[in-house]
């Protein structure tokens, strides 16, 4: 232990690396919380990686997080691996049962460690924590339904509870209607590190290394196409793609195989193949170099999911900011809170009409989104991991 340094544990119900934003969001929020003077250990189960690429991968080097911190397996019966041969409707249950008994369990070895405070974002974690005396920062992404909704009431009353990490405005109002004391609550959106996107990239060379065609419009989405059974929007894209000349092409990055499967075939039967650039999983750092690459980036989030519209706090979206493209969005509350005019061109949700548009303004006025690529650049400079664990840190 530091010096004279609060000692923090974050437990995260995660499997370490994950091709998922959360993974990456967690190691950065630890390495940023090490990096303002904490002593700081990151709990996780021990899981095998279903995925085979990233088997015996160290999660520091595939997020490009500095060994600021330690990182520390903790004993798991991993049922994950039944989800292989039990569809998911039967097995669901069992995950969240196992989500509990093992948030039960991991509680009782973090009290024997005495930390300072503990941090979680997983309901099943921040709650045994609580109900074991120890006190608590629970950074919320959501409204949980059924009973993590009884055990996120239960978190609200609890005296334990240090701090409240709410990434969106809305979201903060939901707690409190919900109980949580607003005097503990923060609203902190999610953050970037502006030094991973250098300025003056040369973007034909980087083309060149990346297989990307270096006469064409590139207009590109990063991230899983899925989250939580949610689409993200990518169905939108294709069917905006239809619309757009030959001079643009779409760069589809961070599919899982199944998701590029599918997907893969629906491109082959719209006649878009020439038109659609579909890439795996990448590691954080190879991904980002994709946007750099691009001359504009694509958020479509859809309307109809209320975490869409007012819970979310995308990381890709600060990582488009500090790329310096010019960005398309969605026009939701979520967005807004971050994004303006002056930022971001906008389309309608779930509307590929609509995105094809804003994707021929933003080609068809160069300046202007220049100026808006800029002014995000800008903007999102106080969006940094740094400064949200000082809050963290300085309201503890």
């Amino acid at each position: 232990m530091k010096s004279g340094s609060p000692h923090i544990i974050y437990i995260g119900n995660i499997r370490l690396p994950t091709e998922k934003a959360h993974g990456y969001q967690i190691m950065k929020m630890c390495e940023a919380l090490s990096s303002c003077g904490a002593d700081v250990e990151l709990w996780h189960p021990a899981r095998l990686q279903a995925n085979k690429g990233l088997r015996g991968t160290d999660a520091f080097a595939q997020y490009g997080v500095r060994r600021s911190f330690a990182l520390r397996k903790i004993r798991n019966i991993d049922i994950v691996v039944l989800n292989r041969f039990i569809p998911d409707v039967f097995f669901m249950p069992f995950f969240l049962i196992h989500a509990l008994v093992w948030g039960w369990y991991v509680a009782g070895r973090a009290r024997k460690a005495a930390a300072d405070a503990y941090y979680a974002r997983d309901d099943e974690v921040a709650y045994w924590l609580l109900r074991r005396g120890m006190p608590t920062v629970y950074e919320a992404h959501g409204i949980p339904r059924g009973w993590k909704y009884w055990m996120l009431r239960s978190i609200a009353r609890s005296p334990q509870l240090a701090l409240v990490v709410a990434v969106t405005g809305f979201l903060k109002d939901d707690l409190v209607r919900i109980g949580f004391p607003a005097e503990k609550i923060i609203v902190l959106p999610d953050a970037v590190d502006t030094q991973d996107f250098p300025v003056n990239t040369d973007k034909l060379s980087l083309r060149r290394e990346l297989g990307l065609p270096a006469d064409k419009k590139i207009a590109t989405y990063m991230g899983n196409f899925m989250t939580k059974g949610m689409t993200k929007g990518v169905e939108t894209v294709v069917g905006a793609v239809s619309l757009l000349d030959a001079s643009c092409v779409v760069v589809l990055v961070g599919g899982q195989p199944d998701e590029l499967a599918a997907y893969g075939e629906h491109v082959e039967r719209s006649g878009l193949r020439e038109r659609i650039i579909l890439v795996p999983f990448k590691p954080h750092r190879e991904a980002m170099r994709y946007l750099t690459a691009s001359d504009a980036l694509l958020m479509p989030f859809p309307l109809h999911n209320r975490h869409y519209r007012l819970y979310m706090s995308p990381l890709k979206m600060f990582e488009y900011m500090a790329s310096g493209v010019p960005i398309v969005a969605s026009d939701l509350p979520s967005i807004r809170e971050v994004l303006s005019a002056e930022t971001a061109v906008f389309a309608a949700p779930s509307d590929a009409v609509s995105l094809a548009a804003a994707i021929r303004r933003l080609f068809a006025e160069p300046e202007a989104a220049l100026r808006r690529a800029q002014a995000a650049r800008k903007t999102v400079l106080r969006y940094s991991w740094r400064a949200r664990a000082a809050t963290v840190l300085g309201r503890l």
